[in-house]
């Protein structure tokens, strides 16, 4: 099979000949130290990794590396233009196109100054200075996808940009969200519809301009944490799913696209809302947290999903190949999976491991 028909077999819950390979994604990538530590391991004729999301340093994956690992997609991003971050003395900060303030800690930037902290009223909210999509933002991303169709790989676009309901917890600060959407729903549920329209926005320049060569966009909203989701799940259903359900029914509306949802955490409460929601792959299946082992969410809803990663290079049992395989086969079985990984690589001490498991992965036959 070639890569988009392999992937485009999980989607579909066909058998492919072999499990298909996602790299390059939100918390699916490489640092770029790693990466280039790589890229220098392996020999390969690269010169320079760009970032091309300044606030967690994500890196555009070199085609010879993407080539070597056997990946089946290739990512772009619709990333507007932004300014460089600025240094004062020692503090570096940094101004996204939403109008989020953020500063350096460490190798990440973070969040230092909600902009609607103090918001009280829906015209503080209509008072904010909401950014408006614009096509020319997805040229670079609209010739990136046709050479990415025309070479055969499934193209996934992935802004790695705030969904809906992260976006308001930006926004406001995630204490202060979380608390408004139980003691102020009316004002919650309006922050909520105004993020949806500007995702409704924001999605409809960028299919329009990739499209008619995707096969999958990438939705980031984290739901949760380690032991559990953020809201109760009726809560969830009844505030953060409809809006949901309506981006993704935009979203299919504009392009013939499977969606995946990206949300760290312990959601497994959340996923038959999220089915309701017609989200197609669910990323990126963290087996170390409550009730998110991938095999058991496989039988559970595993008709109803794809199932994006639930391999997590920390678990002894990736350092057993036998172990390894005995899990990919159930999760691949039928179609239904796609390989990624659930933690971006942040330490070259993981390389070893790494390349052993990327490579058992593609030797696997089904």
């Amino acid at each position: 099979m070639e890569p988009r028909e392999r992937v485009q077999a999980a989607l579909s819950h066909r058998q492919p000949d072999s499990i298909p390979i996602d790299l390059g994604g939100p918390a699916n990538s490489l640092s770029k130290y790693v990466a280039e530590t790589l890229v220098k391991q392996l020999h390969l004729p690269i010169q320079k990794i760009p970032i091309w999301q300044i606030i967690q340093g994500q890196i555009e994956l070199p085609e010879p590396l993407l080539q070597h690992l056997n990946v089946d997609t290739r990512h772009i991003h619709g990333t507007p233009p932004e300014k460089p971050p600025t240094l004062t003395g020692k503090t570096e900060t940094f101004v996204d196109w939403l109008g989020l303030h953020y500063q350096r800690k460490g190798p990440f930037f973070v969040v230092t100054e909600p902009p609607l902290a103090s918001a009280r009223s829906i015209k503080d909210i209509d008072a904010y200075p909401w950014p408006k999509p614009k096509a020319s933002w997805f040229k670079k991303a609209a010739a990136q996808a046709r050479t990415h169709y025309k070479n055969g790989f499934a193209v996934v676009a992935d802004p790695s940009a705030p969904g809906v309901f992260e976006l308001g917890c930006w926004l406001m600060g995630w204490t202060q969200f979380l608390t408004a959407l139980l003691r102020r729903p009316q004002f919650a549920v309006y922050l909520l519809d105004r993020s949806l329209e500007l995702h409704r926005q924001f999605w409809q320049c960028f299919l329009e301009a990739v499209g008619d060569y995707t096969q999958i966009v990438v939705l980031g909203d984290d739901y949760g944490i380690n032991t559990g989701p953020f809201m109760d799940p009726e809560l969830f259903k009844q505030l953060v799913q409809p809006r949901l359900s309506q981006l993704v029914t935009h979203i299919k509306a504009v392009a013939p696209v499977a969606v995946m949802l990206h949300s760290c955490g312990a959601i497994h409460s959340l996923i038959p809302s999220l089915i309701d929601a017609d989200i197609d792959v669910l990323s990126p299946i963290q087996p170390l947290v409550y009730e998110m082992r991938a095999a058991q969410l496989k039988d559970k809803f595993g008709e109803d999903l794809t199932l994006h990663g639930g391999i997590d290079l920390y678990r002894p049992e990736t350092t057993s190949l036998e172990s390894l395989h005995r899990e990919l086969k159930t999760l691949a079985t039928s179609g239904g999976y796609i390989f990624g990984l659930t933690n971006s690589v942040l330490d070259p001490s993981q390389l070893d491991h790494f390349l052993r498991v990327f490579t058992s992965v593609r030797e696997l036959k089904m």
